[in-house]
């Protein structure tokens, strides 16, 4: 298989590849163009096992999530798995275009800390660069308001992403609220942030009565970004969420990742070993001898 395979991801514990004959060094010697991804934990000289659960408490990600008055909360999705993914893959693609450049192959590291902690974005810049240590504030953004904080209204809960005076201005002037574009606490997003629980206040009482798809259409009619709090059922009813969804016609459905030009169809991701004799007969290997290796469905 090595010998003529573009890429190998390798996911053990650092030092595992080696005593199995399968390090980088070593499929490189059959292979020379080979592109090797190796994924691990916490890095190559932590031994560690990475488990997202754990690694969401590690990277900080705990300590940001919940309300200010509860516990670190882990994330409801294996999020960092998914981020350490797409740097995998991200990985990927640089190495196999360089490739195509040079000719050579190339050994890529992906560690499950390091994918979470490069995705700390602003949190991270808070502290690297103004040394402000990021605290629990629920869904609250630590530099705008109002900005990811959920407003209940008469038919479902809402939330709003303003990120500008203008955008500001607007969402008031749509609740009926006017005299708040200009009281001089809320003028700036500087003020609002600085007396978020005055406009929090404010705006929960102007907004408990509004009907929610009335007024979110009349905030996208005025610019001002908002949506829906929605169940995951209600997500797949939307229009860009179902064209994501894949389905193999017998009930094994999934979400793609993957983003592809127009009109061009992906398959469900596979079952497991649905592949298995293919690869081994396409190797070269008879019948006789790819039989025994698979299981009940094909598998191995």
């Amino acid at each position: 298989l090595v010998a003529t395979a573009d890429l190998v991801v390798s996911s053990f514990r650092p030092g595992a590849s080696a005593r199995l004959g399968a390090d980088a060094d070593t499929l490189r010697a059959v292979n020379p163009r080979l592109v090797v991804v190796e994924v691990d934990g916490y890095g190559a000289d932590d031994l560690r096992t990475g488990y997202d659960a754990v690694i969401q408490a590690e990277a900080g990600f705990m300590a940001l999530n919940g309300a200010a008055d509860g516990p670190p909360t882990k994330m409801p999705v294996a999020l960092v798995d998914v981020l350490a993914a797409h740097q995998l893959k991200e990985a990927a693609l640089v190495a196999l275009l360089a490739r195509e450049r040079t000719g050579k192959g190339a050994t890529v590291r992906v560690s499950l800390l390091g994918a979470a902690v490069s995705s700390l974005a602003n949190q991270a810049a808070n502290w690297l660069t103004a040394g402000v240590a990021p605290q629990r504030m629920g869904s609250a953004h630590p530099n705008i308001a109002p900005y990811g904080t959920p407003y209940p209204t008469a038919t479902g809960a809402i939330v709003l992403a303003v990120g500008t005076d203008r955008q500001f201005a607007a969402l008031v002037e749509a609740v009926g609220r006017e005299d708040l574009a200009t009281d001089a606490r809320f003028v700036t997003n500087a003020g609002r942030v600085r007396h978020r629980a005055a406009l929090d206040a404010v705006l929960t009482e102007a907004l408990a009565g509004q009907e929610r798809d009335a007024l979110l259409a009349t905030l996208a009619e005025r610019g001002v970004p908002a949506g829906a709090v929605r169940s995951v059922p209600e997500v797949f009813v939307q229009p860009e969420a179902a064209r994501l969804v894949v389905d193999d016609g017998a009930g094994h459905a999934a979400v793609r990742t993957v983003a592809t030009e127009e009109g061009r169809a992906l398959t469900p991701p596979p079952r497991l070993g649905a592949d298995t004799q293919a690869v081994l007969a396409a190797l070269g290997l008879s019948s006789a001898e790819v039989d025994p290796l698979a299981g009940p469905g094909g598998g191995p």
